[in-house]
């Protein structure tokens, strides 16, 4: 519980301020969130990305770190079906991820198709 206390802190300070987070603060809010291990963080975790990430429409400005950080992690909280999600929409925008993120998506992949 503390983590998600934490984000929430963290983002109303910034909204507060007019911030907008960068690659390194999402990637720590994301990696807070995530470590909530429950449905709530989890939650919290789609709403940032959503809110600050997704909606953005370029897929170019997001760092391969920051999908890395979310992909995993959802994955490693059994959240699959945000997992889903995410890598369709990367799917849907025509990007084309490299190196350890692609890898990434195929071994998901594989999983998501077990699974089914």
């Amino acid at each position: 519980m503390a983590q998600k206390q934490l984000v929430d802190e963290i983002m109303a300070k910034m909204t507060a301020r007019g911030m907008e987070p960068n690659r390194v603060t999402r990637n720590f809010l994301l990696l807070a969130a995530l470590k909530a291990d429950d449905k709530a963080g989890t939650d919290q975790v789609m709403q940032i990305w959503r809110e600050n990430i997704a909606d953005k429409g370029n897929q170019d400005h997001i760092p391969h770190s920051t999908y890395y950080t979310l992909l995993n992690g959802l994955a490693k909280n059994g959240r699959y079906d945000c997992v889903q999600e995410v890598m369709e929409h990367i799917y849907r925008s025509g990007w084309q991820p490299k190196g350890s993120l692609e890898k990434l998506l195929r071994q998901l992949s594989r999983e998501i198709a077990l699974r089914m």
